[in-house]
């Protein structure tokens, strides 16, 4: 029976271990997109509207949530998307990426936790350039037809429609306000993005003027996207950040934190 105690009490510690040792080795350092993308991830602003250097949002609330018993300490970055991604990929500065949509590229190169929120795909159009509406597509061939449609930087874009690849949209534009320039001025027909997004950023004070300058459109046949985060597979705890991140997303759905997370940032 000592012997039993004594096993099962060795499994208990190497398992208490393996989550203690990330953090008394280094932080957990987890990055977002520096463009922002609120309200799940942004810099909080001043009175005055400024940017702050505190980092707010829906996903940071719900990571402290789930690692502040764990005795993790948790740092968020705002770099550029792409050198997020970069970074995680390899190993480096960061070990997590947050508020990733889904792609099978991705799927080969991180390890991806169970989905923590779903939103709207729509595409946005001047309502100069086309005050009639947006013309008729059902497919991407029909759309990418129509002229430019453009995205963002490192962005993807492949659950907006069926057949859609990111290699044919035009995706220059390294945030919103140069995708709306570019749509206002006509190089690009119309641009994809996600309406909650949108939203987020005129809480923050940032508007893009949907609703006058431009409209959107709902894509046919579209489905609200999911959005996970992205593990490093070079780490050596991934397997243990994934289990102790999906079970905190579990946890989270079944006692409302996740509609306490909803109430305070979209009502």
């Amino acid at each position: 029976m000592r012997r039993i105690q004594g096993i099962l009490l060795f499994v208990f510690v190497c398992v208490q271990l393996d989550v203690r040792a990330l953090g008394s080795e280094h932080k957990l350092n987890i990055c977002g997109d520096g463009a922002e993308w609120p309200p799940y991830i942004y810099w909080e602003r001043s009175k005055n509207g400024a940017k702050t250097g505190k980092i707010s949002g829906y996903t940071v609330d719900l990571l402290k949530e789930i690692f502040s018993k764990k005795g993790i300490e948790i740092t968020f970055h705002l770099p550029p998307w792409s050198r997020c991604l970069a970074e995680v990929e390899r190993g480096g500065r960061y070990h997590i990426a947050v508020d990733s949509s889904f792609s099978h590229e991705r799927d080969k190169k991180f390890l991806l936790t169970k989905h923590y929120y779903e939103i709207t795909p729509k595409l946005f159009y001047s309502s100069k350039h086309y005050p009639s509406g947006f013309p008729d597509f059902s497919n991407s061939e029909e759309l990418l037809k129509i002229g430019n449609i453009c995205g963002l930087q490192g962005y993807n874009y492949v659950g907006f429609l069926k057949g859609l690849e990111n290699s044919r949209l035009d995706m220059g534009a390294k945030d919103f306000n140069a995708v709306t320039a570019k749509t206002k001025a006509g190089f690009c027909q119309a641009f994809l993005a996600r309406s909650e997004v949108i939203k987020g950023f005129k809480k923050i004070g940032s508007d893009f003027s949907i609703g006058k300058a431009f409209l959107s459109k709902r894509l046919p046949n579209s489905r609200r996207e999911k959005f996970y985060m992205l593990i490093s597979r070079k780490i050596s705890e991934a397997d243990s950040l994934k289990n102790t991140i999906d079970a905190g997303i579990k946890t989270c759905r079944s006692n409302g934190c996740m509609k306490n997370l909803e109430k305070k940032y979209f009502n």
